[in-house]
């Protein structure tokens, strides 16, 4: 009885006002203050695509059972109406080839490498003549090697 005595006078003593609520009103210990959280968004086309197309099926290829993605079925499939000769499927082989060109490889040549290295000298030694750092790393784009690349 006494106790509850002292937790009413502990409340009275508490300021209620700008960010601080009545004790009654708090959170409790453990409890959320939105039990059922943010709502799910709608996917949209393409992840719902995706989704599909990544997950795994079965296939039998070569007599054998095999696991892959849809997706990669689809190709495997693509690919060979296209070696049968089925004209719509070559030409949609051949449009998305097309369509999405590989980067060309990266070659390392020891000429390329020394070119580089003359050029970082030059610029570090305009640098230290000129004082700075700042003047010598405006322009490098403009004078970097290799730029002259023709396409």
């Amino acid at each position: 009885m006494a106790d509850d005595r002292d937790d009413d006078e502990a409340e009275a003593s508490y300021p209620v006002g700008y960010k601080r609520p009545p004790i009654e009103h708090r959170f409790k210990p453990g409890q959320s203050g939105n039990p059922l959280g943010r709502r799910k968004r709608s996917t949209n086309l393409l992840t719902l695509l995706d989704e599909e197309l990544d997950s795994a099926i079965t296939v039998k290829e070569r007599g054998r059972e095999r696991r892959m993605s849809k997706r990669q079925a689809i190709v495997k499939q693509i690919a060979a109406n296209a070696l049968k000769g089925d004209p719509k499927t070559l030409d949609l082989l051949l449009r998305v080839q097309k369509a999405n060109p590989r980067a060309e490889p990266f070659e390392f040549s020891p000429a390329a490498d020394q070119e580089w290295d003359e050029f970082l000298k030059r610029r570090i030694a305009s640098a230290q003549q000129d004082g700075g750092h700042e003047s010598a790393t405006q322009d490098v784009e403009a004078e970097a090697p290799g730029d002259d690349v023709p396409e």
